[in-house]
């Protein structure tokens, strides 16, 4: 996933006069933490990493946006509903909080499907690599 959190640039020497999406983004990736933590019912698998955060090209600058990468990884269809969801809310909560001029932009960039590992297959491969490597 990527999503772009919207700001209003400025100088850092006249913050008051902008809206930092890099505040936004980080009080954002706080929030997202807590949904495998507290939304995900015990026992389930889900887990959220936001693997990048991009903004600005500067020291003193206050961007205009910020974007984050973010992967997802659960093993049940509606636990991913209910992730996707919860991301989509916090994102727009945090940007309303710090007074973005728009929402951010959430967009899923790539997916992997759920893999199953058949136990019989598993077992007659395990066999034949043990066998072939002599584990």
């Amino acid at each position: 996933m990527r999503i772009t959190i919207y700001g209003k640039g400025g100088h850092g020497s006249a913050p008051h006069t902008a809206i930092d999406p890099i505040v936004i983004a980080a009080r954002t990736i706080l929030a997202l933490q807590t949904i495998t933590s507290r939304e995900v019912k015990p026992g389930e698998m889900a887990v959220v990493t936001v693997g990048y955060i991009h903004a600005g090209t500067k020291n003193n600058i206050i961007p205009d946006q910020a974007e984050l990468g973010l992967t997802v990884r659960t093993n049940n269809p509606e636990v991913r509903k209910q992730v996707l969801a919860a991301i989509a809310r916090i994102t727009k909560a945090e940007a309303e909080a710090g007074n973005a001029p728009r929402p951010p932009f959430v967009e899923r960039t790539e997916g992997t499907d759920l893999v199953y590992n058949d136990p019989a297959w598993r077992s007659d491969c395990a066999g034949y690599c043990n066998q072939r490597w002599q584990r």
